[in-house]
């Protein structure tokens, strides 16, 4: 899980890097951070 994480947080850069050369990437790296985050959430296990 905590390889997942540095995976994500690296993506996250990339984006946040890519959203102040692009405007328009912002949007496409927030959707996608968003539906991380939802995959993240259901592999939780509940108990």
């Amino acid at each position: 899980m905590f390889w997942d994480l540095r995976v994500a947080q690296g993506y996250m850069a990339r984006c946040a890097v890519q959203s102040e050369t692009a405007g328009l990437l912002s949007g496409i790296c927030a959707l996608r951070s968003m539906r991380w985050r939802g995959a993240q959430l259901n592999q939780i296990p509940i108990s």
